[in-house]
């Protein structure tokens, strides 16, 4: 029996049913379970299971056989609409992400359509919930504020944020897929401390909460771990600006023994200059990186990492929305991806 709660009695019978048909243990063909059978399992009337068959009916989960009655109706291709909004520019790492992500969307039968603004505004915002209530369900991607999350969803709108809204957590009421950022800290600040690194350069980027809630993070876990933890910002990610690397750390009276570089195509760049430049790595100094997605191309293989997988972020998004979309807004989910260590060949005990 379902458990009682603010919801009417059928529409919660139509959720047991509607989640038993998603999971399979109501499979297409088979027939659903009797008036009889529903009115004893859940102590309501004939009334009561009519409505809830008749919510699952107009959902074309089930459907009328005559002279058999009712069965699980057999799943058809029925192609979805659905938008991806993108705020912020796209890095050639992320295209092969979003491929990815545009073909797990075609196999699951669903037309895509991009939406793509390079900053926010009111008139962005606007031009967005047009554009959305036009969608059986969107995808938000890169630099959302919680707000204009909170806007689409109070318009109607199906939505998924695919990692943290720029300016804080999702919010309750708007399904979201996110990375657990403190553990990606925690593991990267750990490995170093276990090979004996008690001096350790942070390059990071600013200006988001990701990168400030990481950096707030590698501080803490080197407090805790006793390390010295120091932070050098970067702008974007391009070679030139880790040239000044070579000629700093000669310059230091105790460099450090380690690099933490947020963005595995920095780490390859910052390996390349120091290697180039006397400081072989890891000879001289250990280089590892955080949040490398293992599909992006042209990333050094060697580097010892913790990533998250940008690739399952967004797969796992898909899934929500398309259950979302399934039963008509009647689903909210928030998962926290974990982080992995992965070892490679840059990073080792310090001399």
């Amino acid at each position: 029996m379902i458990a009682s709660g603010s919801k009417p009695k059928h529409l919660l019978i139509a959720d047991d049913l509607r989640a038993q048909i998603h999971k399979g243990t109501l499979l297409p063909g088979t027939m659903m379970p009797s008036y009889r059978t529903l009115m004893k399992r859940h102590k309501v009337t004939v009334g009561t299971v009519r409505q809830a068959i008749q919510s699952l009916q107009s959902e074309a989960l089930i459907e009328t056989v005559p002279r058999v009655g009712c069965v699980v109706a057999e799943r058809k291709n029925v192609w979805r609409h659905v938008g991806v909004a993108i705020l912020q520019s796209i890095a050639p790492t992320q295209m092969a992400v979003l491929e990815a992500l545009h073909a797990e969307f075609a196999r699951m039968h669903c037309d895509v359509t991009l939406h793509f603004a390079t900053r926010d505004s009111e008139e962005w915002l606007q031009s967005l919930i047009a554009w959305g209530k036009r969608q059986d369900g969107v995808l938000t991607i890169g630099h959302v504020p919680a707000r204009t999350l909170l806007a689409m969803q109070q318009a109607g709108i199906r939505v998924v944020q695919c990692g943290e809204p720029i300016d804080g957590p999702c919010p309750p009421e708007v399904s979201g897929v996110a990375v657990d950022i403190g553990g990606i800290a925690a593991l990267a600040v750990g490995h170093l401390a276990g090979l004996g690194h008690r001096h350790v350069i942070f390059c990071t980027r600013s200006g988001t909460r990701y990168f400030d809630t990481l950096t707030q993070s590698f501080l803490a876990y080197c407090d805790q771990y006793h390390i010295r933890g120091e932070v050098q910002r970067v702008s974007g990610e391009s070679e030139e600006q880790f040239a000044y690397l070579p000629r700093w750390l000669s310059a230091q009276k105790e460099p450090p023994t380690a690099l933490l570089v947020e963005n595995a195509r920095n780490a390859t760049f910052a390996v390349g200059i120091l290697t180039a430049h006397g400081w072989p790595v890891p000879e001289r100094i250990s280089v590892m990186a955080t949040a490398l997605a293992l599909d992006a191309g042209g990333v050094m293989k060697d580097l010892t990492s913790v990533f998250f997988g940008t690739r399952e972020m967004f797969l796992r998004a898909v899934d929500i929305l398309l259950k979302m979309i399934e039963t008509r807004g009647g689903f909210t989910r928030h998962e926290v991806l974990p982080s992995v260590y992965v070892p490679g060949k840059t990073c080792r005990a310090c001399p």
